[in-house]
């Protein structure tokens, strides 16, 4: 949903029941609804409320990133966890070096080691 969108449905005072928002845009909506009732209720002037909107979208861009990094971090540490019992599981039905060393691979990001060259 983009700013705009949010924006009129603060100042309609509504948000429809079909639409999801993420986190970022639920405070976006709220903190310019709460912009809007002021203004109406003649508690801020125009001036302020245009000032106190351009920080909103200021904040909701930051919120936009780290609410995407967040997410994504979440993504990459579920996605290891699920390697590193894989992996662990592999190990702990068959032992072996190269289960062990797979292990070390995701846990680590450890290669394997040079087998010893000794004849």
């Amino acid at each position: 949903m983009t700013t705009d969108e949010i924006s009129r449905l603060a100042k309609a005072g509504s948000l429809p029941e079909d639409r999801e928002l993420s986190c970022p845009e639920r405070c976006l909506y709220h903190t310019l609804k709460n912009l809007y009732d002021q203004f109406r209720e003649k508690k801020i002037t125009a001036e302020q409320g245009d000032k106190e909107k351009k920080a909103a979208l200021m904040q909701f861009q930051r919120d936009i990133f780290e609410y995407q990094r967040d997410k994504e971090l979440i993504q990459h540490h579920a996605s290891l966890w699920r390697e590193i019992e894989l992996t662990g599981s592999a190990y702990r039905k068959e032992p072996s070096i190269e289960h062990a060393d797979a292990f070390l691979a995701v846990v680590y990001g450890v290669k394997q080691k040079m087998p010893n060259s000794r004849t």
